[in-house]
């Protein structure tokens, strides 16, 4: 009996010292992973943040630029065609308003809901600019009365459609920077 014993505490001498030190460097280890992943997270977030900022930054530059080319006074020159007649020419106008805001579409997810809603308000302001000025000039006039008639309007105004819509934007891409 006194060999088994002898055994037996012989093996003990040897486990319980190595079963302590495994549990400490499990514990240890698995803390230090834990910690790393944690790390490794912040850092995948920090880096991807960073990496869609030209992304966004490009969204603003798109958005402004239609903003740009659907203001009526860049707009009117680049689409009137000689002897175009006003009805002719307000169709065309809203095509190319809307042919533009369609190719613009997908950057919403790049700004606020606030600044993707004041470029819908400029889009409408425009719009509803080439109504009331193809309405004051009827159907029976032309091209060039038409555009007459938005500049008249645009000059009362004193103020462009896009100007708010566009110092949105820029405000928000300066955040950015």
């Amino acid at each position: 009996m006194n060999e088994v014993l002898s055994a037996i505490l012989e093996i003990l001498k040897y486990t319980v010292p190595s079963g302590i030190v495994f549990a400490t460097a499990y514990f240890l280890l698995k803390k230090f992973l834990e910690e790393q992943r944690e790390v490794a997270i912040i850092q995948a977030n920090a880096s991807s943040k960073s990496d869609m900022i030209p992304t966004r930054l490009q969204a603003y530059e798109r958005l402004i630029l239609f903003l740009e080319r659907i203001e009526p006074n860049q707009m009117i020159p680049r689409v009137h065609r000689p002897a175009m007649s006003s009805a002719v020419f307000k169709r065309e106008l809203q095509k190319t308003i809307r042919e533009e805001f369609e190719h613009n579409l997908t950057q919403q997810i790049y700004v606020s809901s606030q600044a993707w809603q004041k470029l819908i308000e400029s889009r409408n302001a425009v719009n509803q600019l080439v109504e009331l000025a193809a309405k004051n000039v009827g159907d029976n006039a032309t091209g060039v009365q038409l555009s007459s008639a938005l500049f008249e309007i645009l000059s009362k105004a004193g103020v462009s459609p896009t100007a708010g819509a566009i110092e949105v934007l820029k405000a928000e891409a300066r955040q950015l920077l």
